[in-house]
């Protein structure tokens, strides 16, 4: 069924809630794992993380990733897990996020959703009642990792994967299930943010338009040279997230210039539009103004 009139979801004090995050794709289009990309000032799994536990509360959240994979730090309240079997799809990531409790419903994403809101994953939680599954709907498409489960669903899905039946949709139509569709959907978010994954370069690119603005960045001294380049174009809201952005854009710039986590190395500075100087990662940035990137060596 779908539903379009959810009412908004009950306040922290209803029902226990939990949250999971799966990055064990591949990101074969992407060309390297997305769990790391920067966004703003934190990666990409770290962002997904946060927000989740923004809606489910504090030690509510797991992340699911393959065997192996090296991922980003995480907060010391966030479980991580692995895939029992890798390269199975959603379902594969699904079944230990599952394991985890056998009452609370679960909130499941990607880490490619860099612009979820948690006014959706209220909605979703919402919708569920008394089903197996609350699941966004929008197009004639349903997106299984914007969506509820119960635990309970675990070994139906078990089943599935063993049949090799891994298309979430097989689930649906087996379980009591919820579709909650665009005009609910779009009643919290109104463009359907929620719903656009960063599958590949072009799309990361457009998800950086919607959330941040456009910031130059103009090197000097050893940082020209290393970088290949006088200026770069980056998209970010503070300073942090501009050095992160940069550090991502040009490698060779870390670790004499930059720090791999977007901070300045010993005797940089940064300088808004040659008028003053920031060092404060969370520094918010005006609009059209430049940073300029000097050695205090140099006498920057």
């Amino acid at each position: 069924m779908t539903r379009d009139d959810v009412p908004r979801a009950r306040g922290s004090g209803g029902a226990p809630r939990r949250g999971a995050v799966l990055c064990g794709g591949r990101s074969r289009r992407m060309g390297r794992d997305k769990a790391w990309l920067p966004f703003g000032g934190e990666r990409l799994l770290q962002r997904a993380a946060r927000i989740v536990a923004g809606a489910v509360g504090a030690g509510r959240v797991v992340v699911v990733a393959r065997p192996g994979q090296t991922l980003p730090a995480l907060s010391g309240d966030i479980t991580v897990l692995r895939d029992d079997v890798r390269d199975q799809g959603p379902l594969g990531g699904l079944v230990p996020a599952l394991r985890e409790d056998d009452d609370a419903p679960c909130f499941v994403t990607s880490c490619d959703a860099p612009l979820l809101r948690a006014e959706v994953i209220d909605l979703l939680f919402a919708a569920l009642g008394d089903a197996d599954v609350a699941v966004a709907e929008a197009a004639g498409y349903v997106h299984p990792l914007c969506a509820v489960y119960r635990p309970r669903v675990r070994p139906l899905i078990e089943s599935m994967m063993a049949a090799r039946r891994l298309r979430p949709v097989f689930l649906y139509d087996e379980v009591p299930t919820v579709r909650v569709g665009e005009v609910a959907l779009r009643a919290v978010d109104p463009h359907l943010h929620c719903l656009r994954n960063v599958n590949d370069a072009d799309a990361y690119e457009m998800a950086l338009a919607a959330a941040f603005p456009e910031v130059r960045i103009e090197l000097f001294d050893i940082a020209r040279a290393r970088a290949g380049t006088a200026c770069a174009t980056v998209r970010a809201a503070t300073l942090g997230g501009a050095l992160l952005a940069l550090a991502d854009a040009c490698p060779a710039l870390v670790p004499g210039v930059l720090t791999a986590d977007g901070g300045l190395a010993p005797h940089w500075r940064a300088s808004l539009g040659g008028e003053r100087f920031i060092d404060d990662a969370a520094a918010v940035l005006p609009p059209h103004t430049p940073i300029l990137l000097l050695s205090a060596l140099a006498g920057g």
